[in-house]
């Protein structure tokens, strides 16, 4: 990568950084007694269960859309010369 753009890089994330620094400080509601219950319900023992109960559904659903882009799966496959059909008699 060029000097150019390593500079320009820098100079593009060091903007970004310091405009989302001003919006993080201007919430209304953040040092107040609500932002401060708020926090407290969401950081609290039950952490780790409540994030793992709102992120289960992820895998589910790439779970159903790889199903229906890939097709079931194939748990074995035909050995040399003979195919998934059942024989006739």
């Amino acid at each position: 990568m060029g000097a150019i753009r390593r500079v320009t890089t820098f100079a593009v994330s060091v903007g970004a950084l310091l405009v989302s620094a001003s919006a993080v400080t201007a919430c209304p509601v953040c040092h107040t007694e609500t932002g401060e219950k708020v926090r407290a319900g969401i950081f609290s023992d039950e952490f780790g269960s409540n994030a793992a109960m709102t992120l289960l559904p992820f895998p589910v659903l790439i779970a159903a859309v790889a199903f229906i882009h890939f097709g079931p799966p194939r748990w074995a496959e035909p050995a040399k010369g003979e195919t998934h059909e059942p024989a006739r008699r």
